[in-house]
């Protein structure tokens, strides 16, 4: 198990002090993966670090397992190697003068571990096993490919037994297909194994992919904590429905208040129209002429008859300005006035550009948020 507790962390530039990390808070469970998810910037390499103890966090607290690592208030800073984490990188770190059986065992003969030689061999060809390298333990390491080489750093992570795997960005540098079956290599693991799994990535479809919870970070806050399932269909505000996932949003002023919906007319110029969504899905406390944002994920919405009918009065008129055929569904761009809104269409329809048609999306697939 990993607690962080009300982390900061502050550097001190010729501009200033800059803040990355401003009270971060989270417990991750045996066997669960949590990813922190955000932008370039937001905090989450530097949170990784600290658990790691590659960084010192400026205050706060770090406990893995019963063994709390960092505590500003106390004075605990325990160094890296003696953490018991396991850490993946983003770089590999592979070194090219060894073999790869070498790489592996480099935690075990190095330092202060004194593995006898007979169990160095046995839990590295175990190590190696596990990421499905069996029979390449003497090969150079600068003959391998760069799917094989992080194998070769996820087995390093593991040869010792860490409770805690860190990963951080470790699949931004494999090509698509690579990352995606490295991904369900990792998670299969780190269940197996019953290891606790912090990782890091900017990239949504990877954490949504990967993730038991994810957190979605942003100027060295996390903004929402929830399984991928929950941070997608309920995002709690515009940054994280616009972060996870793909969302078109519109500007409205709130018309009408009623029976448990809100009725929001939508600023766009030469066509303007009303959207309707459920109370529970607008903020607390809004009034009459209030500004809103509202979010329209491009599966819900709904193109021409009958199927706008399942909409209700949240219909309106668009043009189409692209449509891109991709076998089995379309992914279009619709102009509303002056607003362009994303849509996927699935099945074989295609919509031609230039094409004026109706567009729905239902009133309970609707969100608003506050500007």
């Amino acid at each position: 198990m990993l607690k962080v507790e009300n982390l900061y962390k502050q550097y001190r530039t010729d501009a200033g002090t800059v803040e990355a990390l401003k009270g971060i808070t989270f417990e991750v469970q045996t066997g669960e993966i949590y990813t922190l998810l955000g932008p370039s910037g937001c905090g989450k390499s530097t949170t990784l670090r600290s658990v790691a103890g590659l960084e010192t966090a400026s205050s706060g607290e770090i406990t893995i397992g019963n063994l709390t690592v960092f505590s500003g208030t106390r004075g605990i800073n325990l160094q890296p190697e003696r953490r018991g984490v396991g850490m993946v990188f983003q770089s590999y770190a592979i070194w090219p003068h060894m073999t790869v059986y070498q790489n592996v065992a480099f935690p075990l003969v190095r330092g202060n571990r004194n593995v006898p030689k007979a169990e160095v061999k046995e839990r590295v060809l175990n190590a190696l096993s596990l990421v499905q390298l069996e029979g390449m333990a003497d090969r150079p390491s600068p003959m391998l490919s760069g799917g094989q080489q992080q194998r070769v750093a996820l087995a390093r992570a593991l040869v010792y037994e860490p409770k805690l795997l860190l990963l951080g960005e470790p699949l931004s540098n494999l090509d698509a297909k690579l990352r995606v079956e490295m991904r369900t290599e990792i998670q299969r693991i780190i269940k197996r194994l019953g290891l606790t799994g912090l990782y890091v990535t900017h990239d949504q479809e990877e954490a949504m992919a990967i993730s038991d919870r994810i957190a979605v970070m942003q100027d060295g806050i996390i903004q929402q904590e929830a399984s991928p399932g929950e941070i997608y269909a309920d995002p709690v505000n515009a940054f994280v429905a616009g972060f996870i996932g793909k969302s078109s949003f519109l500007e409205g002023t709130v018309a009408r208040i009623d029976d448990g919906l809100v009725h929001i007319d939508v600023r766009v110029e030469s066509s303007p129209f009303t959207l309707s969504c459920r109370r529970d899905a607008a903020p607390e406390g809004i009034r009459m002429g209030e500004v809103l944002n509202i979010m329209i994920r491009p599966e819900d919405i709904l193109v021409g008859d009958p199927d706008t009918a399942a909409a209700g009065a949240n219909v309106f008129h668009a043009m189409v300005k692209s449509s891109t055929f991709t076998g089995g569904r379309s992914s279009c761009e619709l102009m509303a006035g002056d607003v362009c809104i994303l849509a996927e269409l699935h099945g074989q329809r295609i919509l031609a550009e230039g094409e004026r048609i109706k567009v729905g999306v239902p009133v309970e697939r609707l969100k608003a948020f506050a500007l």
